[in-house]
C-alpha cells in the first residue's frame, strides 16, 4: 500500500510538471508573438497570422477576455483582406472564450463556414459547436448535423474525406437518437425525410433563421463578402 501511494504521488507530480511545462512554453510563445507584433516592418498578412495564433495561445493560457479581444481584431482584418478561413477561426476562438458575445461569434463563424469554401474540418467543428449548443428536442441540431454531412461530402477531399464523412454520419445518428429516440438506420432515413433534412436548400433556409436568432447584429457586411467572394 505504501509503495502504491508513493507511485501515485510521483505520477501526480509528473502530470503537474507536464502541465506547468506546457504553460511555460505557451507563455514563452505569447511573449514571442507579442514581440513580433511590435515590429514596425511587419506585413499585414504576417500580423493577421500572428494575432490569430496569439488569440489561440491566450485561450490556452486561460485569458479568455484578452483572447476574445485579439480574435475580434483578426475577424475584422480577415474580412478586409478576404481571408475568410482566418476570420472563421477567429470566430471559433471568440466562441470558445465563453464571453458574453460568444454565441454571436459562433453565428458569424458559421455564416463564413457555409458561405465560403474554407477548411472542411473547421466547418465541421463550427457546426458541431451548434449541435452541442442546441437543446435535444430542437430541430436546430438536426439541421446542423445534416448540413455538416452534406458539406463534408461536397467539400472534403483527400485522406481526410472518409474521416470527416464518418464523423458527420455518426453525428447525424447521435442527433436522431436524442431528438426522437431513433437508433436503427432505416428509422433514421425515415426521420430525415419526415423533417425535410434531405433537401439542402431547405436546410440552408432554416440555418439562416437560426443564425439570425443567435446573431442580433452582424459585425460585417455579408452582401459585400458575397460579392467579393463570388468575383474570384
Amino acid at each position: 500500500m505504501s509503495e502504491f501511494g508513493q507511485t501515485r504521488r510521483l505520477k501526480d507530480r509528473l502530470i503537474d510538471g507536464g502541465e506547468a511545462a506546457g504553460q511555460s512554453a505557451q507563455q514563452q510563445r505569447r511573449l514571442t508573438l507579442e514581440q513580433e507584433l511590435g515590429r514596425p516592418d511587419l506585413k499585414d498578412s504576417e500580423r493577421l497570422d500572428a494575432q490569430l495564433e496569439l488569440s489561440q495561445v491566450l485561450l490556452d493560457l486561460n485569458e479568455p477576455t484578452m483572447a476574445f479581444g485579439v480574435a475580434r481584431e483578426v475577424l475584422d482584418a480577415g474580412i478586409r483582406a478576404a481571408r475568410y478561413e482566418e476570420a472563421a477561426s477567429a470566430c471559433q476562438v471568440m466562441y470558445l472564450s465563453e464571453q458574453p458575445e460568444a454565441m454571436p461569434a459562433l453565428g458569424h463563424g458559421l455564416w463564413l463556414a457555409l458561405a465560403c469554401p474554407i477548411d472542411p474540418e473547421l466547418t465541421w467543428q463550427m457546426l458541431r459547436h451548434l449541435v452541442e449548443e442546441t437543446p435535444p428536442q430542437s430541430d436546430g441540431a438536426a439541421v446542423a448535423a445534416m448540413l455538416a454531412y452534406f458539406l463534408m461530402e461536397k467539400r472534403a477531399v483527400g485522406a481526410e474525406r472518409d474521416r470527416l464523412i464518418f464523423l458527420a454520419r455518426q453525428q447525424v445518428a447521435e442527433v436522431a437518437e436524442r431528438h426522437r429516440g431513433i437508433t436503427d438506420e432505416e428509422a433514421i432515413g425515415i426521420w430525415i425525410q419526415m423533417y425535410d433534412l434531405d433537401d439542402v436548400d431547405v436546410l440552408l433556409e432554416r440555418m439562416a433563421r437560426i443564425l439570425d436568432a443567435i446573431t442580433p447584429a452582424w459585425w460585417f457586411d455579408r452582401e459585400a463578402v458575397r460579392a467579393r467572394f463570388s468575383s474570384h
